[in-house]
């Protein structure tokens, strides 16, 4: 296994220090980086948990030869702009019901006033 960090990917969130503290740890920007880039095996776990836990999907591990797992990222990406769009749909929805609800209370004070 061979655990990389992509720098321009990561936000400092800590999760993989935290996960693998002997594996990665953050420099003086805040940013993380790989201590090693070939953890021993007793590691691996740690670094499967720190890969899935990275926000941004930052933590790139690649195993027995196998290319990067650059799509990770990409799919953190998707799933994040669904949820983005999934909480601007309910925030939506919330003002809409307010609006409706606030006009709904004024309509008949309205009608009172024009009659």
């Amino acid at each position: 296994m061979r655990v990389r960090i992509a720098r321009d990917l990561c936000v400092g969130a800590g999760q993989c220090e935290r996960s693998a503290p002997e594996v990665f740890a953050q420099d003086d920007s805040g940013l993380s980086r790989a201590l090693t880039r070939t953890p021993p095996a007793a590691q691996w776990p740690a670094v499967h948990e720190a890969a899935g836990l990275c926000p941004v999907g930052a933590v790139l591990v690649t195993e027995d030869g196998d290319a990067d797992r650059a799509a990770l990222p990409d799919a953190h990406r998707n799933v994040d702009r669904a949820a983005h769009q999934d909480v601007d749909r309910a925030a939506h929805r919330d003002v809409d019901r307010a609006a409706h609800r606030d006009a709904s209370r004024a309509a008949p004070n309205d009608r009172r006033e024009t009659s």
